[in-house]
Formats: C-alpha cells, sequence, structure tokens
C-alpha cells in the first residue's frame, strides 16, 4: 500500500466514531471538509506568526488590510486566527467557539471556497455530540504539507475518499473520479505527439477540462509536460465543475499550489448551459464527462443555445445522454492556432440515433471537418462505477501529413494488468509498460491486428425512404455506406422485381449521416457463428474454473475406521494433518460494536457490504455478528445440496460478518492461509461437503464435522506458498480467458445491432 492509500485509509477510518451518530452523506462531508483543512493548516503552519503580526500591524490604520497583507507576504491566502487545529486542543470546553474564530480567521478567498461544504450545520452537530474535540484531535496526527504529500498523492486522497463515500451513498463515483493509470494514458496521448512543439524557454500552454473535479486531470496534466518534455514551460489550468464539494477541493488545492483558484469556476453553473470561459480557447483540452447524464433539466436553455448564431453546438443527442454535448464543447474551446484533445466517452456516441439525428449530424460534421483523430478501445473493469468498455477520443485541428483524411482504431481491450483486490468495478489496470505499449501503436501509424487506419468518408452513410415496395405500401428504411451510390444499391434491389414495381418504386428521403461501428472492424465473425456456442465455450471454461484448485488423484474412498473423510494421494514427503491440528475454532462476537466494517461471504468471495444499506434482511444492530481477521477462512455449510448457497471464503481485511458462518483461524507457522483455502474450495466445488452432511431437512455441516476433516500438507510453507501462487496465477489466467470470451459476446451484440447497416451492401 502506497503512502497515498495509507493515508486514505486513515482519514477514512475516522469515520468510525461518526457512523452511529451521522448519516453516511454528512460524515462523508465532515472527513473532506476536514482534509482540506488539515492540508491548508499544514501550509499556512510556518508563517503562522508572521502573518498575525503583520496584519495586527495593518489592522488599525487602513480598511481592508487583507490585500495589502497578501501582497508584502506574497501569499495567496492566510489565517489570522491565533488557533490552528493543534492549539484547539488546548483548550476542549471551548472547542466549539474557538474553532468558528478559526474559521473565521481564513482570508476572504478561503472562506469563499469552505462555504461550498455547508459547514456550519455539521460544526453544530459535531460539538452537540461530543464529536468535535475528537475529530480535530485525530486529523492533527496526519501531515498532509506538499513537501509530505505532493499535489498528485493528494488528488489520490481526495478522490480514494470520494469513492469510498459515493459508494456508501450509493452515487455515481465516476461522476468524480478518474483512475490514475486512464489518466496517465490519456495525458500521455494528448502531450505526447507536441513535445517537440513544447521544447524551449518562455513558453505558456494552457489546458481546460469542462467537468474537472477535483482537479486530476489538470494537474497530472501540467506534472506530466514537466516531467517528461519542458521544465521551464509555463502551464496555465482552467476548469468548470457544479458539484459544489469537488469544485471546493479542486479550488483551495490550486490556492495551496500557487495556481490561479479564479481560473477554477463554479459550482451550480453546469458547463452544459453556463459557459464560464465564453470566447476563451485553450491550447490542450482533457475530460471524462459522466456517462448518460440527462441534460433534462437545462433542455430549455440549451435548445435556446442551440438556435442562437453563437452556439457552441452543431447537434443536440438524446436528451439522457450529454455526453456529444461535452465534445462538442470542448471542440468549441480549440484554438484556431491548434489544439489537441483527449476525451473518455462510453461506446454509445459513436452509432446511436438515426440518420438525420442530433448523434449524426455531431459526428458527420466532426469527420468532415478532419477533427477526429483516433479512437481508443479500453478493457472493460477500468472504472470503478462500470464494467462497461469505454474509449479515448484524440481530436485534432492541426493533423500531421500522415493523418490527414484519416481516422485511426485501436483496441486496447486485451491490454492490461489485473488488479489483486477488486476497487468496485474496477478489476483491471494499465502498468507503465501497458500505456507505452499504447502510446507506441498510436505514434507508429501502422495497420496490425490490433490497428485499422480508415477513410474518414468511411464512416458516412446513406438513409433513404423507399416506398412502392411488393411487399406493401409501407415504407422501408435503408442505410448504405456513402462511398456506394445509392442509386446501384437501390437497382440491384429492383432486379427481383417486375417492371409494374419498377415504375412504383420512389425514394422519399435521402438523408446523410454518420456511424462509427468500432467493433466491426475488429471482430472476426467467422470464429464464433453464433451466440449459442460461445455461451458453450463460457460454459466450459467456467467448469474449468471449478477445478482449479484440484490437488491430483483425490481418493473418494471413504474410511470411516481412521476418521479420515476424503484422503488424497499426497506427494512423496507430505503430511496429512487434521483440520484442529492446523486451525482453531473461535468465535468473537462484536458486543461492544467495536468493530463496523462489514464483510458478507458471497460467490465472489468476502466482499465489504454498506452497513448503512437498507437491501436485504438487516439486524437492529450487529452485536450478534463475530469479529473476523485477514486470513480467516470462513464457511457458509447450511443448505449443502445447494451449491449457490454454501461456499468457502478467505477473508481479505479485518471486520464482522454473520455469527452463522463457520470461522476458522489458522495457525500461520503450519498452514499457509490462502494453500488451505484453495484445498478446502476445491471441496466445495467437488460437491464434497455436500456428501459430509448431516442428514437433516437441510444438510448441513457443523463446526465439530469441519475439523474433523484431513488436508494434505507439504512440509515447508515455502511449498505450499508457491503451490498458492501457481493456483492464483491459473485463476487470474482464467479468469483472464472468461473476459475475454465476454467480450467476443458484447462485440458479436454489437456487431447483430448492425445488421441493418450492412443489409444494404
Amino acid at each position: 500500500m502506497n503512502n497515498a492509500n495509507k493515508i486514505s485509509s486513515k482519514i477514512w477510518s475516522i469515520a468510525n466514531n461518526l457512523r452511529v451518530t451521522f448519516k453516511p452523506n454528512e460524515y462523508g462531508r465532515i472527513i473532506l471538509i476536514f482534509a482540506v483543512l488539515r492540508r491548508l493548516d499544514c501550509v499556512l503552519k510556518q508563517n503562522k506568526d508572521l502573518v498575525i503580526k503583520t496584519y495586527e500591524s495593518y489592522k488599525d490604520k487602513i480598511d481592508g488590510p487583507e490585500d495589502v497583507v497578501l501582497k508584502k507576504l506574497q501569499l495567496s491566502f492566510y489565517n489570522i486566527s491565533k488557533y490552528d487545529l493543534e492549539k484547539l486542543k488546548s483548550d476542549p470546553n471551548n472547542i466549539k467557539q474557538n474553532f468558528e474564530n478559526y474559521i473565521q480567521g481564513y482570508s476572504s478567498n478561503v472562506r469563499g471556497i469552505l462555504k461550498n461544504f455547508n459547514l456550519q450545520p455539521l460544526i453544530d452537530k459535531l460539538h452537540d455530540n461530543d464529536k468535535l474535540y475528537g475529530v480535530i484531535d485525530e486529523y492533527t496526527a496526519i501531515d498532509l504539507h506538499p513537501n509530505t504529500i505532493d499535489n498528485h498523492q493528494m488528488g489520490t486522497i481526495y478522490e480514494e475518499l470520494l469513492r469510498e463515500f459515493s459508494e456508501m451513498t450509493n452515487e455515481e463515483s465516476g461522476d468524480h473520479y478518474t483512475p490514475r493509470d486512464i489518466v496517465e494514458l490519456l495525458v500521455t496521448l494528448v502531450f505526447g505527439p507536441d513535445k517537440e512543439k513544447l521544447q524551449g524557454k518562455g513558453l505558456i500552454r494552457t489546458i481546460y477540462d469542462p467537468c474537472c473535479g477535483t482537479g486530476g486531470l489538470l494537474s497530472i496534466g501540467k506534472k506530466w509536460i514537466k516531467d517528461n518534455i519542458n521544465t521551464d514551460i509555463s502551464i496555465e489550468l482552467f476548469g468548470q465543475e457544479q458539484n459544489d464539494q469537488t469544485y471546493a477541493i479542486c479550488k483551495s488545492d490550486h490556492l495551496m499550489l500557487g495556481e490561479n483558484p479564479e481560473n477554477i469556476r463554479g459550482p451550480d453553473l453546469s458547463t452544459l448551459s453556463q459557459d464560464q470561459f465564453k470566447n476563451e480557447k485553450f491550447d490542450y483540452i482533457i475530460a471524462n464527462p459522466p456517462y448518460n447524464l440527462t441534460w433534462k433539466n437545462e433542455k430549455e436553455k440549451i435548445e435556446e443555445e442551440f438556435q442562437s448564431n453563437s452556439s457552441r453546438f452543431i447537434g443536440l443527442p438524446p436528451v439522457s445522454d450529454g455526453s456529444l454535448l461535452f465534445l462538442q464543447i470542448m471542440i468549441d474551446k480549440m484554438a484556431i492556432e491548434g489544439s489537441r484533445l483527449g476525451v473518455v466517452l462510453n461506446g454509445t456516441v459513436m452509432a446511436n440515433g438515426k440518420v438525420g439525428s442530433g448523434s449524426h449530424d455531431i459526428r458527420k460534421w466532426i469527420l468532415e471537418n478532419d477533427l477526429l483523430e483516433t479512437i481508443i478501445r479500453l478493457p472493460r473493469g477500468m472504472f470503478f462505477n462500470t464494467p462497461i468498455h469505454t474509449y479515448i477520443w484524440i481530436i485534432s485541428n492541426k493533423k500531421e501529413k500522415r493523418r490527414k483524411n484519416k481516422v485511426q482504431l485501436i483496441d486496447a481491450s486485451r491490454t492490461y494488468e489485473y488488479l489483486r483486490k477488486n476497487l468496485n468495478e474496477k478489476n483491471k489496470e494499465f502498468s507503465q509498460e501497458n500505456i507505452d505499449k499504447i502510446y507506441e501503436l498510436y505514434n507508429s501509424f501502422e495497420e496490425g491486428s490490433n490497428v485499422k487506419i480508415k477513410d474518414r468518408n468511411d464512416f458516412f452513410v446513406r438513409q433513404v425512404k423507399i416506398t412502392g415496395l411488393p411487399f406493401g405500401d409501407n415504407s422501408e428504411v435503408y442505410k448504405s455506406n456513402e462511398t456506394v451510390p445509392v442509386e446501384t444499391k437501390l437497382n440491384n434491389l429492383l432486379e427481383i422485381f417486375n417492371d409494374h414495381f419498377k415504375e412504383v418504386v420512389a425514394i422519399e428521403e435521402d438523408r446523410i449521416g454518420a456511424e462509427i461501428y468500432f467493433n466491426k472492424e475488429f471482430f472476426n465473425f467467422n470464429e464464433y457463428n453464433s451466440s449459442k456456442n460461445i455461451k458453450k465455450k463460457i460454459e466450459d471454461i467456467e467448469k474449468m474454473k471449478n477445478n482449479i484448485s484440484s490437488i491430483e488423484n483425490i481418493n473418494k474412498k471413504r474410511s470411516k475406521e481412521v476418521g479420515i473423510n476424503w484422503l488424497p494421494k499426497v506427494q512423496h514427503g507430505w503430511k496429512v494433518l487434521r483440520t484442529d491440528f492446523l486451525f482453531k475454532n473461535e468465535k468473537i462476537k462484536n458486543d461492544d460494536l467495536s468493530e463496523n466494517n462489514l464483510l458478507s461471504l458471497t460467490l465472489n468471495g468476502v466482499v465489504r457490504k454498506n452497513i448503512e444499506s437498507n437491501e436485504g434482511l438487516r439486524p437492529e444492530n450487529y452485536s450478534t455478528y463475530q469479529i473476523v481477521n485477514k486470513d480467516d477462512l470462513v464457511f457458509k455449510l447450511i443448505d449443502l445440496e445447494n451449491i449457490q448457497t454454501s461456499r468457502v471464503g478467505i477473508v481479505p481485511e479485518k471486520g464482522i460478518i454473520s455469527s452463522a458462518y463457520l470461522r476458522l483461524v489458522p495457525n500461520k507457522e503450519l498452514i499457509y492461509p490462502k494453500y488451505a483455502y484453495w484445498y478446502f474450495y476445491n471441496l466445495y466445488k467437488k460437491h464434497i461437503f455436500n456428501k459430509l452432511g448431516s442428514d437433516t431437512v437441510r444438510s448441513s455441516m457443523g463446526v465439530e464435522e469441519l475439523k474433523k476433516l484431513y488436508l494434505p500438507v507439504p512440509n515447508s510453507l515455502e511449498e505450499q506458498i508457491k503451490i498458492s501462487d501457481l493456483l492464483d496465477n491459473i485463476s487470474d489466467q482464467i479468469n483472464a480467458d472468461i473476459d475475454n470470451q465476454r467480450t467476443k459476446i458484447d462485440l458479436l451484440n454489437e456487431f447483430k445491432n448492425s445488421i441493418l447497416f450492412e443489409s444494404f451492401e
């Protein structure tokens, strides 16, 4: 775990003292605002005394001494209260009054930022419940000074907190958080090709993000240019953000790090309907707009702008998805001298809508003006809140010569590394090697198995409405590539009809649009000829997965005499040991409610659950739940005939879990927990537990029966670890194979949806 992750975990743990008193949306806001305050506090500590002395010397001489103090000390903000967070602890009896004095001591620009957190009601509630001192005390133990935690790390901390907070409140975390590996790829693609243009001293360049969140894309973009291209270049950052909390975080960090905070604008004013950078242009534009964002509430303003002479919009997409609105806004911000644009979009923006619709018109305009440079398909499972494939679009209004009138398609959907631990929907990431490989494919601009280079005209489609066909008077709609004359297609269609029908058939409408069927370019349709065959392939792989943990040659001879239920043939030098020799059984109840990290044994293993959720059956409190620790094994061996409910798991972190589960605590000097897990997992998958259960209404096993089972155990822990790692690797590979097969199903389904497109060829 890196330093940023450790600190975000430590900060989030502070919420443990707030959970009973506060709702998730409340304590989430508390830990965010106090993280901001602590960072401000750390930055100001060095000059605190000088600031107070300087302010005192001017306050009686002039009205409004703030500007003078800021200018004289060359500061962007200050705090004139005699308190900082550490000093507040010296007077616990007056903590609320003194804390309010501390907040009011900030310069007006900071107070303007803090108001977005609506802090006062939280202060009141913290104080009324005797929690204010405790929160301040815990935060003072965390060093958030930029010398300790740089901007990149602090952005990671903020966004990890936002992700956790979003999960707890069922919000869309992707609205705020773009994983760092995606950001690194995006900025590499946007800035990398301009390496020569960004050389030299005295250069000033601008970066803009229309939905900037906490500012991660902006800060990483600037850092990437400084680290990889030119340390002497001046980079100015601009962003607009509607969410009040993420806006406040972004603006406060800009303030602390010497960026111009006035370049971050919002909140409460949507970029879609309220452009706060009107008529301004930028050298680089990067963004990850929220997916499927409805613009219903802004429909009137956006339609009004669309009808005006100064509209940013060429067309209007469906009201249910504003992605193409953000894309048009970004294009509108491109400088005439030349700009590059990188944006993360979902797949719907490439082919949704009928020909002649706003979506078609937008894509057509982009292609007609030769703006689209590259589309890169990303793997599934790269984002925290969605398992779908996403795409990076690279757009330029000054394409290099070799790219003119061309569009490059890169399939990077099978380029990734698996995470050791899933983060919500995210189970994959890009390594630096992966990023370098994708950039190499982009930069070489050569066709291959994962790269297609298409003429921009290949994506134009014509839709004709034909009436008078022999199978009825109803109109039929056909599509064709723009490059194929409609008249030729129509004549081919009419060859099967007699002269009478040729006379009455007519083209009623002729509309042109654009569709980018990305998957059609890479999908080998002949490899799998039906969804049924692909489904069978997945089923076969799932069966293989069920057997991956097998220890060879399980001897299914039952021996009641010696009490060995299932004895495997073991390797030379191995021992066969009873479970109760390797494990102890403990059940420690959560009587004092000291633990509230709720865990559950699922078909996907032991996972963290939202303790505040109202889903499913909930106890009145969790005092009856048992406490488990990392590497404990847990078993649900009730209703053994139902393989979907009986299961085995290994605990990934300390928490609480239902007392209905059996718990085994490993002796780690004798047994490697993951090795034991794989063995028991094998028994579970082979339905061996089912045959050992007691004959009751629902067959089950108790802990005493479980403790009598025997395990084949290598003599050394090193060997156990090697076997376990091997099984982990095999499992990862099989998971990758399954993922690939599911991808093929997605591709096939999308291909089937494009049959109408193919039918006129």
